[in-house]
């Protein structure tokens, strides 16, 4: 019985031995660099400002406009508008001021816009515009452009 015994234990220890021998499976990790470099950038929303109804007759004519800037994370831009500040009709022109706030503060170029916490969410600055009552213009449509430009 104890010979019975010894081979029974040896055949199991053989049994589970190349189980574990054979059973098991192999692999291999190799560790490479995924990299990116993200690019400070900016854009502007497309914007109007609109005065509506002119009366040379009249006092002043006011508007305002919202400009919606979206930039990189952690950024911190400032904004510029052109320095021409006539809307034309033929060779009549309304000239118009530009403020910062409530017709406080005029305009002055790197207005500071803020430190972008999420490209997708704007960032905004608001712009008052003044048509000067008593201008010398003849009847019509007048039109012109404003130009955003925002640095970083």
């Amino acid at each position: 019985m104890k010979r019975t015994a010894i081979n029974f234990f040896a055949a199991a220890v053989l049994v589970f031995g190349a189980t574990a021998a054979f059973g098991q499976t192999a692999s291999s990790t190799n560790t490479d660099n995924v990299t990116a470099t993200v690019a400070e950038a900016c854009t502007i929303d497309v914007f109007s400002l609109a005065f509506g109804a002119y009366d040379p007759l009249g006092g002043d004519v006011d508007a305002n406009t919202t400009i919606s800037i979206y930039c990189t994370k952690d950024m911190a831009p400032t904004l510029d508008l052109s320095a021409g500040r006539t809307i034309t009709n033929g060779t009549d022109n309304l000239t118009y001021s530009l403020w910062s706030d409530a017709y406080t503060t005029a305009w002055t170029d790197g207005v500071a816009v803020g430190t972008s916490t999420d490209p997708t969410v704007a960032m905004t600055v608001d712009v008052y515009g003044r048509l000067a009552g008593s201008q010398n213009v003849s009847a019509g449509s007048y039109a012109g452009t404003l130009n955003a430009t925002v640095n970083w």
